[in-house]
């Protein structure tokens, strides 16, 4: 009975095995970033402990991330100890997979089953290339082990996207598109809408200050655009932006007060600027239950000077004032922190050291959560600090910047969010490559546009955006490139 018991449960481990993320299973579902769970939704650290109670696999040491825990290496003894168990025998281990026709049927699946990660499993003893979650699973099926009650793991997942900086091209297509009716930017979204509203949180970041009435439309080096934007934005399914930046007070107080009022119009969400003192420039979003705070700050404002009495009207960055504010916000019960910052060095892809000690400094707090920048019109690396992920500048998302080709590029970055024990944090993040398409304006989601099949030229100008992009995200470490959407 207990050979039926392992075999079933070796028969679900290897279809899991094979299976995509987030497909049907009837086994082992392995999540974004290596977190699995059962159809149940046991965590794999549950499969873990209940074989290590029972004696059947060694435990995750304590001094180790519980979420990187799943993925680290089983060894060949933890192996051979479990199935020992299981069997009531020691299984011959000296051969690989469902050619060792020597073994027993239930050892060679074994083999099989783990071996379907890797191209084989090296017979000498050392590491073997399977994680401690499928191993677990295995045991702990073939076992019949009772697992504890499972507590409700809250997810949600977010959507952040580049700079939108309206030039006069960009609003004259936009005028275009409206016709009669006024501007109309929805087309140049289009694309990316159903990417944006599959999150449950998407975030812009609005460069520029809107006009209320569209009568002192201008761009660089002093913005003023269509209120139109709000409307395209919210339609394309974002709940909010930050519009802390250098140009936020392009127009003084009133451009403050004009964007903030056309976003709320829009029913949209803001975070970095205020225009009253009593309101904090922050935002709380309730995304799946769960109070996700939004804080944005800007590292100047292109010489323009806050008024002496209107200090507030936009966050500018101060490392204190930032985690005084995520403290604060903290206080009122927000769960998770997400910090925007308009920073860094215009069309450099590598951050500066001010960028990373900042981030440093921010990360270091229990209190902030991920760190999304904007900026720099390019797109900047990614990297990890203390167990937490600051994405340094996620490109433009639309602009008139044709002079370079990196200023065509951006990416969409979607954070998979997972509760834990010690409460939230960003368990897998994609990215998403987008390009700006000249003369539309449309922003193109590369991989959804490669797969369909566009000519040679197109195919061409994408495949090289997206090899621009996956360079960039990838510049201080290697691994953040197989976060990228894959091209089809």
């Amino acid at each position: 009975m207990r050979l039926r018991t392992l075999m079933v449960a070796l028969s679900l481990t290897a279809s899991f095995l094979v299976e995509p993320v987030g497909a049907a299973s009837t086994g082992l579902v392995p999540g974004p970033g290596g977190s699995f769970v059962d159809d149940d939704g046991h965590p794999a650290e549950a499969y873990i402990e209940a074989a290590a109670a029972a004696g059947l696999l060694d435990g995750c040491d304590p001094l180790q991330q519980d979420r990187f825990c799943p993925t680290s290496r089983a060894s060949w003894s933890e192996v051979e100890t479990g199935l020992s168990k299981v069997l009531g025998r020691t299984p011959d281990l000296s051969c690989v997979g469902a050619f060792c026709s020597a073994l027993s049927v239930p050892t060679s699946v074994v083999i099989g089953a783990l071996s379907t990660r890797s191209a084989a499993i090296h017979t000498q003893r050392g590491e073997m290339p399977i994680d401690r979650a499928t191993l677990a699973f295995v045991l702990a099926s073939a076992a019949d082990l009772d697992l504890p009650e499972v507590p409700e793991r809250r997810t949600f997942r977010i959507a952040a996207t580049g700079d939108i900086l309206p030039h006069i091209p960009v609003m004259a297509q936009a005028a275009r598109y409206g016709g009669d009716d006024g501007f109309d930017f929805g087309p140049m979204f289009a694309s990316i809408e159903p990417v944006i509203s599959a999150a449950d949180l998407g975030l812009c970041h609005l460069e520029t200050p809107l006009s209320a009435n569209d009568a002192d439309l201008s761009s660089y080096p002093v913005f003023s655009s269509p209120g139109a934007i709000a409307e395209a934005v919210a339609n394309a399914g974002y709940e909010g932006c930050s519009t802390a930046s250098n140009h936020s007070f392009d127009r003084r107080s009133g451009g403050v007060a004009s964007t903030l009022g056309l976003l709320e119009e829009a029913d949209l969400g803001h975070a970095g600027t205020t225009d009253h003192e009593q309101e904090p420039a922050w935002w709380v979003y309730d995304v799946n239950g769960v109070r996700v705070a939004h804080l944005a700050y800007s590292y100047w404002l292109n010489g323009f000077r806050l008024p002496a009495d209107q200090p507030w009207l936009v966050n500018l960055i101060d490392e204190e004032r930032i985690l005084a504010d995520a403290a604060a916000v903290r206080g009122r019960g927000a769960e998770f922190v997400v910090v925007s910052l308009h920073w860094g060095n215009e069309y450099q892809s590598m951050p500066t050291s001010g960028q990373r000690g900042t981030a440093a400094t921010l990360l270091a707090s229990p209190d902030i959560d991920v760190i999304i920048g904007h900026h720099a019109h390019v797109v900047q690396a990614v990297e990890m600090i203390n167990d937490k992920y600051v994405l340094y500048g996620l490109g433009n998302l639309i602009s008139n910047q044709f002079f370079s080709l990196p200023t065509q590029d951006g990416v969409i970055a979607i954070l998979d969010v997972v509760e834990g024990t010690d409460g939230f944090s960003v368990n897998s993040i994609e990215f998403v490559p987008t390009k700006v398409e000249r003369g539309s304006f449309r922003v193109v989601p590369i991989p959804v546009e490669l797969g369909a099949s566009p000519d040679s030229q197109t195919r061409w100008a994408l495949e090289q955006s997206w090899n621009r992009t996956a360079r960039a995200l990838s510049l201080l470490d290697e691994s953040i490139a197989g976060m990228v959407a894959p091209i089809r």
